[in-house]
């Protein structure tokens, strides 16, 4: 009976144990993904700031040449 009764406590300890890795893992997984989200949102602002860039100097060379031509 006692040898059942601390087989089961022994189980119980090594499940949460598991919980608690699994809970680990999964706060982990959460901030990865929050961070892979942020690191996109990022690229695209870069990418959107350098188009903006590349966009206003051609803008610049429009304006330039037909202030020459005039």
């Amino acid at each position: 009976m006692k040898k059942i009764h601390l087989s089961v406590i022994f189980m119980i300890l090594e499940a949460t144990k598991l919980l608690k890795y699994l809970f680990f893992i999964y706060i982990l997984n959460a901030v990865f993904i929050i961070f892979l989200k942020i690191h996109k949102l990022y690229i695209v602002c870069k990418l959107s700031g350098a188009i903006h860039s590349l966009y206003l100097s051609i803008l610049r060379i429009h304006n330039s040449h037909y202030v020459m031509l005039s």
